[in-house]
C-alpha cells in the first residue's frame, strides 16, 4: 500500500516559507511589500512545498483545497502585477517637499517603487506642506500598505482657527528607532514602503502617495532580515524532510510470465 502525499502540509509550510523570503527581500530594499511580491512567492514556495510533499498523491479532496489555495495565492499576485510601475503622486492641489540627511524630494510624484525616497533612520526628516485653501476642522490619515492590506500609524486632525495653508514639520528619527527597539527589540529595520494618506475637510481634500526607503539597504543585514533567512532555512528544510518520509511508489517488476 502507498504512502499518501502530504499536500495541504507542503503547501501551508511553503505559504510560511514565502513570506520570510519576502521579509528577507523587503529589507534589503529590493521591493515594497505588495500585493505581486508577497503572494508571488507564497504561491511558487506553495508550489514547491506541494510538489516535495508528493501533493498528486494526497487525497482528493484535500489536494484540491491545497491546489486552490495556490492559485488564489497566484491571483492575488496577478492583481498585483498592475501596480508593479506604480508611482508616488499628489492631488487636490496640495504641495508636499521633503528632506532628510541622505535625500530630499519636491513632491512624492518623484518616488516610485524603483526609485524611492531614502531616508537614515537614525537621522532628521523636514518638510513643508501647502493647500491651496485652508482646510478647516480637517481630518488626516497616514496609511503603510503591507501586501495591499493598510496600516495606519498615526492618525488626527485639527479645527485650523488660524487658517493656514502652511505646515512647517521637523523630526528626529533616532527617537522612533528607540521606540521601535522597545517594541521589537532591534532599531535596525530597514526596506521600501508604500506610503500614503489624506487630509479633508472644510475648503478641500488632498490626498497622496510616495514610496520611502529606510536604510541603506543590503542582503542579510540587520536582525530581522537574517531571523527571517533562519526561519525559511529551516522550513524549507522541514518540507524537504516531511517529503522524503513519504514511501516512494513500489516498483513494479516484469516476471517470465508477463512478457508477451
Amino acid at each position: 500500500m502507498q504512502t499518501p502525499g502530504k499536500p495541504l502540509t507542503g503547501v501551508i509550510l511553503g505559504a510560511v516559507a514565502g513570506i520570510f523570503v519576502v521579509i528577507v527581500i523587503q529589507q534589503a530594499g529590493a521591493w515594497p511589500l505588495d500585493r505581486m511580491l508577497t503572494f508571488g512567492v507564497m504561491g511558487v514556495m506553495a508550489a514547491i512545498g506541494f510538489v516535495l510533499t508528493k501533493g498528486m498523491r494526497g487525497p482528493t479532496v484535500v489536494k484540491i483545497i491545497s491546489i486552490t489555495i495556490i492559485i488564489v495565492f497566484v491571483g492575488l499576485a496577478g492583481v498585483g502585477v498592475a501596480e508593479a510601475g506604480e508611482s508616488g503622486y499628489i492631488d487636490g492641489g496640495c504641495t508636499a517637499k521633503a528632506v532628510s540627511d541622505i535625500d530630499s524630494i519636491e513632491s512624492p510624484a518623484e518616488t516610485s517603487k524603483s526609485d524611492p525616497f531614502d531616508v537614515d533612520p537614525q537621522g532628521m526628516l523636514s518638510w513643508t506642506a501647502t493647500s491651496p485653501n485652508p482646510i478647516l476642522n480637517h481630518s488626516w490619515q497616514i496609511v503603510v500598505d503591507v501586501a495591499g492590506f493598510g496600516y495606519v500609524p498615526a492618525r488626527g486632525g485639527d479645527p485650523n482657527d488660524g487658517e493656514s495653508q502652511l505646515e512647517v514639520g521637523e523630526r528626529d528619527l533616532s527617537e522612533d528607532a528607540e521606540a521601535i527597539e522597545g517594541i521589537l527589540g532591534t532599531s535596525n529595520i530597514g526596506g521600501i514602503y508604500e506610503v500614503s494618506g489624506y487630509i479633508d475637510g472644510d475648503g478641500g481634500l488632498c490626498t497622496g502617495l510616495g514610496f520611502v526607503r529606510i536604510g541603506d539597504g543590503g542582503w542579510f543585514e540587520g536582525p530581522i532580515a537574517l531571523g527571517a533567512t533562519a526561519i525559511s532555512v529551516v522550513v524549507v528544510v522541514i518540507i524537504v524532510m516531511v517529503g522524503r518520509g513519504i514511501a516512494p511508489l513500489p516498483s513494479v517488476s516484469l516476471g517470465k510470465d508477463d512478457v508477451v
